[in-house]
Formats: C-alpha cells, structure tokens, sequence
C-alpha cells in the first residue's frame, strides 16, 4: 500500500499563538483555532482572513461545536 500527497494552493493564514486545539464550523465556512497561550481564533478558508475570538485563560486544550447550532465550546 502506497500514499500520495500533493500541495494545493489557497489561502494562507498565520496566528501569533501555536496551536492545539481545531474545529471546523458546522457551516464549513470558518476554522476555529484554539492557542496554547489561550486565543481563539477564526480563519477563513475562502480568504485566509483571521478574526480574534477572545482569549480562554490560562491555555486552550480542546474546541467543541454543539450540534446542530453556532455555539463553541472551548476548554483548558
């Protein structure tokens, strides 16, 4: 068994956090980014564009979409 990869080109993005914790919006339209220094972030796949959500103290360990609904969990 083989794998293949290959680098496509699109938007390029960069936080001043590094980073743990992902989670796609339920929309599909936003990548929320959780930081170990604590900042969330959301980027736009379309644009690269980066919105600060906020902060979550003292670091972020995991994000979590409830189903069904535009409400993010984020715990640390």
């Amino acid at each position: 068994m083989s794998a293949t990869a290959s680098l496509q080109s699109g938007a390029i993005a960069g936080i001043d956090d590094f980073p743990v914790a992902l989670a796609w919006a339920p929309d599909g339209n936003s990548l929320v980014v959780g930081g170990g220094e604590g900042r969330l972030y959301r980027l736009s796949p379309q644009d690269g564009a980066i919105t600060e959500l906020g902060e979550h103290a003292p670091g972020v360990l995991e994000l979590a979409w409830k189903p069904g609904a535009a409400l993010l969990a984020s715990s640390g």
